[in-house]
């Protein structure tokens, strides 16, 4: 997932700050938990375990996260998934589904 997700910013050509932001909520909200995990085993139930292991007291920073993991319509809900099922780029219905 990592490598993955750097790959993705690099190509998206967005701002440098948003770079450098996405760049942080990877470094130490998202890698931590999904980083080394192959991107095929990224599954929804992880998402949901990921979500729920970050510290409730950075809810602001823990909703940025869960927005580069999707679109962030069902941020505060990690019983849910999100309406663009994707994260960083990859469609994760077809990751959830197959």
């Amino acid at each position: 997932m990592r490598s993955f997700a750097e790959r993705y910013l690099r190509g998206r050509g967005l701002r440098p700050t948003t770079v450098l932001n996405y760049q942080r909520l990877l470094a130490t909200r998202i890698n931590p938990y999904l980083g080394e995990m192959p991107l095929k085993n990224v599954t929804l139930s992880e998402i949901k375990a990921w979500r729920s292991s970050l510290n409730p007291k950075t809810e602001a920073t823990n909703a940025g996260a869960y927005r580069l993991c999707g679109d962030g319509s069902s941020v505060g809900d990690p019983t849910t998934q999100p309406r663009s099922a994707e994260c960083c780029g990859v469609s994760m219905t077809r990751l959830w589904s197959g």
